[in-house]
């Protein structure tokens, strides 16, 4: 996935970029797989300098489904029997 590219004909010199990039549809499609972040350069015309400064990724964690039903489930469980006890259960 190229999250930043050149192309023919853009200024020789462009100043420093900022680019933010939604790489959750990558992640998701790619889900217990180790990724790796690559940063690359082609000098195929003249000399090409770039520089990576302050790169950083930022995640949220979703939950998977069955851990959420496993926690409803035991939610109910411990709320049916506090009130099983309430009542002169056990």
């Amino acid at each position: 996935m190229n999250v930043y590219q050149t192309h023919a004909g853009d200024p020789l010199i462009s100043g420093y970029s900022t680019v933010n990039s939604d790489l959750s549809s990558l992640f998701s499609a790619n889900t217990g797989q180790t990724l790796r972040l690559r940063f690359a350069e082609t000098d195929n015309v003249f000399s090409f300098q770039m520089g990576v400064d302050n790169v950083s990724l930022e995640s949220s964690a979703v939950p998977e489904l069955s851990s959420v039903w496993l926690f409803a489930i035991s939610l109910t469980g411990l709320v049916a029997m506090r009130r099983h006890r309430r009542l002169g259960g056990l």
